[in-house]
């Protein structure tokens, strides 16, 4: 479960942001993550919930975002969205196809109160 690992990360890179703004009173973490990254939105979150029992940030949210996987096919110019991380045109049925987005793993923002 590579979740486990990612959570540990987003914690972090959360807790060195709240040193370095001196933030207070953490309520939520937003996460964007792309559909490309095989992430699953529940067990990032039931890991993050894990993660930060122990810590001050116990009962912080994470709201997480999933980002479509977009694509551009080279053959036809036409940009699109896919639901599967297959790589064809849905226009023109080519696979001449570079991903544009859904690779997409950051942290959006961090609401305090």
């Amino acid at each position: 479960m590579h979740e486990l690992s990612i959570a540990e990360s987003l914690l972090t890179i959360v807790q060195e942001e709240i040193t370095r703004h001196c933030l207070e009173n953490v309520l939520s973490v937003k996460v964007k993550v792309g559909k490309f990254t095989a992430i699953q939105p529940e067990a990032l979150s039931f890991c993050f919930e894990l993660i930060i029992e122990d810590t001050s940030l116990k009962g912080v949210t994470l709201d997480i975002e999933v980002l479509a996987i977009k694509g551009y096919c080279k053959e036809c110019k036409e940009d699109f969205e896919l639901e599967d991380p297959v790589r064809i045109c849905p226009k023109c049925q080519s696979w001449n196809v570079r991903i544009e987005g859904g690779r997409e793993l950051y942290i959006e923002s961090i609401e305090v109160e």
